[in-house]
């Protein structure tokens, strides 16, 4: 008898590693089909009977996006100091995934309400998991910003103070300086990702506006109307509300 009380905690433990590395293989052959067949992939997925089972998919695919986002991002940490093994650099990680979950949600809730507004008969069930579709473009947008990640730990580094990031006006007069240095070849490379990054903003955002148009038979423009809304709303408030924001808590974060 006590020896199967020894075995019952080792038994719930290798039961809950199969259950993990089961779900990791549905995240994982999930984004497989994605990639493969996007748009036939995400009406499989939304036309599931259960809002539970649309919004299961859609939350592991968002996970799936967000995990290799970080992986993506390793050689980042560590090079701005914040170092995997560090509490601080695993609670800043933590902290930008519930962020950008919280704000996914939110993204999605004002898309519905634009839909509304446009005539389309959006429901949350279907629209928010559609939202986090979006998600496929984190891990593009990681590589892509990479070299405008290098610069800015550049300016950082000559600055000599993490603060850099607080103070617009020195910052752009560093850069400059930075950007100098590198050559002119550099500068045209980094306004040239800059503009990618945008392109690439746009193409996810038409074709979260095809999934809808299909999905709830509705005129393709009245969908782009109110995600395209919601794309310049989003833009607006990453640029002056969110940069800021996020550059003062990797300020904070750094110094901890």
């Amino acid at each position: 008898m006590a020896e199967d009380r020894d075995d019952a905690p080792e038994a719930e433990r290798l039961k809950f590693l199969a259950e993990l590395v089961k779900k990791l293989a549905d995240v994982f052959e999930f984004a497989l089909r994605l990639i493969s067949h996007p748009i036939t992939t995400v009406f499989g997925a939304l036309e599931k009977r259960e809002d539970k089972e649309r919004f299961k998919e859609a939350f592991y695919f968002l996970a799936a996006m967000l995990c290799i986002w970080f992986v993506l991002e390793i050689p980042m940490f560590l090079y701005r100091g914040i170092k995997l093994g560090v509490l601080s650099g695993l609670v800043l990680f933590a902290v930008e995934v519930i962020a950008y979950f919280l704000l996914a949600v939110s993204y999605s809730l004002v898309l519905h309400l634009l839909l509304r507004i446009w005539g389309v008969r959006s429901d949350l069930p279907h629209t928010i998991p559609a939202y986090f579709y979006t998600s496929i473009s984190i891990p593009v947008y990681a590589i892509l910003v990479y070299p405008l990640d290098f610069l800015k730990y550049h300016v950082i580094d000559k600055a000599g103070t993490i603060e850099i990031l607080l103070r617009p006006a020195e910052y752009a007069r560093i850069q400059g300086e930075v950007l100098q240095v590198w050559g002119r070849n550099w500068a045209g490379i980094l306004n040239l990702l800059q503009v990618v990054v945008n392109i690439w903003a746009v193409v996810v955002f038409v074709y979260l506006s095809i999934i809808l148009a299909r999905w709830y038979r509705a005129k393709y423009f009245r969908c782009f109307s109110a995600t395209s809304l919601v794309f310049v709303l989003i833009s607006a408030f990453e640029r002056f509300v969110l940069e800021p924001v996020s550059a003062y808590i990797e300020v904070l974060f750094a110094k901890s």
